[in-house]
């Protein structure tokens, strides 16, 4: 069984929680054995006890100054892919999530950007970074951005 949440608060303290979360053993019934005492090719006796497995599913909203939106946009979602070129923002396999979680938070497509600024930020491994939209900040009366 699974459940989905979703967190919105203090990073050290989301992590903490998480970090006991994952102290949880639960028990797990296993299946009937097979005529030669397996399960799932397996040797397993009686009831198991297993870990609370955890994968997150994160939104993160990324501030930072407009001009410095070409170099962040390829910092956080120009990554390269195997061959070394630049894989597409979004995978075409996510885009309907994606299109529509933008139009939920109401935000923009991701714009065209300069792939030869970056920040020295290397791609975490494993990872896979879904781009999911873009929003402006709004302006004080003298011009400058409202981060």
């Amino acid at each position: 069984m699974h459940l989905i949440v979703a967190t919105r608060g203090l990073r050290d303290e989301v992590r903490k929680w998480i970090e006991k979360l994952s102290a949880i053993n639960m028990p797990f019934k296993v299946g009937k054995a097979d005529p030669e005492g397996k399960i799932h090719g397996i040797n397993l006796e009686g009831n198991l006890v297993i870990p609370l497995r955890i994968c997150p599913v994160q939104l993160w909203d990324f501030s930072f100054p407009e001009e410095c939106q070409d170099a962040m946009l390829n910092t956080l979602i120009g990554r390269r892919d195997t061959t070394g070129t630049i894989a597409p923002p979004i995978n075409p396999s996510n885009k309907k999530w994606v299109n529509l979680l933008r139009m939920g938070l109401k935000l923009e497509k991701i714009p065209k950007f300069d792939k030869t600024l970056k920040f020295p930020v290397e791609d975490p491994m494993g990872t896979e970074v879904v781009a999911i939209g873009i929003k402006k900040d709004g302006r004080f009366e003298d011009g400058t951005e409202r981060i």
